[in-house]
């Protein structure tokens, strides 16, 4: 190998460990780049995606110093993402799960109204607080209503009722 091969690769190289870096990052904070790009405007994920595309090309061809050249731009992609996103009023801890106090087997039951959001928090939860969850989204948990209905599914229905407090303080396991 050439010095000059040796110095692409050694580039690419640090420019992918880079990136690695930066990407995981983002991910802890956001859940995902995907997660992080919808928090954003339609342009400026649109940008990011063609970045991506491009970077993934960039992979594929002989040419080392454009690849790192495109991890660079995917770094830079991802700062924009996360300023936008904050500037948007989002925020990294916006993923919003409730405990259901109950258990569904040997796995402690948690909803979130985002469907995006039930992979990572069933990863986040269970590796932050050592316990095996399974997580209903706020659609799952209106399916199994719908299929079991209940006194208090047909007051909701039949009166308008509202909840505002379930005790949940017997051990009876969860049917669903």
């Amino acid at each position: 190998m050439t010095d000059e091969g040796s110095y692409a690769s050694d580039v690419t190289r640090k420019a992918k460990a880079s990136w690695e870096r930066r990407k995981m990052e983002a991910i802890a904070r956001w859940g995902s780049l995907d997660r992080l790009a919808s928090k954003c405007s339609a342009e400026t994920a649109a940008k990011f995606a063609k970045a991506n595309g491009r970077m993934k090309e960039a992979r594929l061809s002989a040419d080392e110093f454009e690849y790192a050249r495109r991890l660079g731009v995917m770094e830079r992609g991802v700062d924009a993402l996360e300023q936008e996103a904050l500037n948007n009023g989002s925020s990294t801890s916006d993923m919003t799960w409730f405990d259901l106090k109950t258990r569904v087997g040997d796995r402690r039951a948690v909803a979130v109204m985002n469907p995006q959001d039930a992979e990572y928090v069933a990863a986040t939860l269970g590796r932050e607080l050592g316990d095996n969850f399974i997580v209903y989204t706020a659609a799952d948990i209106v399916m199994m209503a719908h299929e079991n209905p209940t006194a208090l599914t047909h007051l909701k229905q039949a009166a308008g009722a509202y909840t505002t407090h379930v005790d949940v303080t017997s051990s009876e396991e969860a049917g669903w």
